[in-house]
Order: C-alpha cells, then structure tokens, then sequence
C-alpha cells in the first residue's frame, strides 16, 4: 500500500523490476497479469451478447415472426 499521490511512480518502480528480468520471466508475468480479465471475457461473453441482442430487439422496430417487437411485448402484458 502507498500513499495516492506516489502511486504512479511506484507502479513504475515495479514495472523497471519486471522489465530488467528475462523475456521468458516478462512474458510468464504478462500472462499472469492478465488471467483475471481475459477469464472475465471469456466467461461473460456469451450472457453479454445475448443481453446486447435482447436489449436490441426489445428497443427497435424489428419485426420478428410478422410482429413488431412492440406487438410482443403488449401480447405478453394481456
């Protein structure tokens, strides 16, 4: 932990540790650094795009099926 204000030189203090190391050592620390948000991609990806496809046809007038998705939503309200 350090203080805010030092932050970004401290990252920089580590990053010159990492760089003044072997290639194979920067690269193994690269993929380890970046696990946890490529995991996140990959496990979040498919219920992202529904919910984008989802909030699409919900939201335009694209007909589905000789309905208009608005026609949809009103059938399922009666």
């Amino acid at each position: 932990m350090v203080p805010r204000d030092k932050m970004v030189s401290r990252a920089y203090e580590i990053a010159d540790v990492i760089m003044a190391q072997h290639r194979t050592i920067r690269r193994l620390t690269t993929q380890v650094c970046r696990r946890n948000w490529k995991q996140r991609i990959v496990d979040d990806l498919d219920m992202t795009f529904g919910s984008e496809m989802f909030g699409d046809f919900c939201n335009t007038k694209m007909l589905h099926s000789y309905l208009d998705s608005s026609d949809l939503y009103d059938l399922k309200k009666k």
